[in-house]
């Protein structure tokens, strides 16, 4: 083989590693900012994460309280109930005396 043929041989094979390299650096640029786009997108998606999830904290805090408002409201409306149970039972017992009079005066 000659020093032309090998000159030759030898600049074929650089223009395909060239063409390998080029190709690779094409492709790795492409990747890059594939990954560049998808990264801003996680990014993205973590911050609307997180503003759902505060809003949910928000909205738990107000269930929270409304269930302690409701809690409470029943608590007193126990409370009622039972004062209205007694009054009640205190107006029976008024009855029953007013009858046991009444029966008492008619049988006179």
């Amino acid at each position: 083989m000659t020093i032309d043929e090998q000159l030759q041989q030898i600049t074929e094979y650089l223009n395909t590693l060239t063409r390998i390299h080029l190709d690779n650096d094409h492709e790795y640029r492409e990747r890059f900012l594939q990954n560049e786009k998808y990264l801003a997108q996680l990014v993205n998606n973590d911050r609307e994460y997180r503003e759902r999830f505060l809003q949910n904290e928000k909205r738990l805090a107000r269930l929270l309280d409304n269930d302690n408002d409701y809690r409470e409201r029943f608590v007193q409306n126990e409370k009622r109930l039972a004062q209205l149970m007694d009054s009640m039972n205190r107006l029976v017992n008024v009855v029953e005396a007013h009858e046991q009079r009444l029966d008492d005066l008619e049988g006179r």
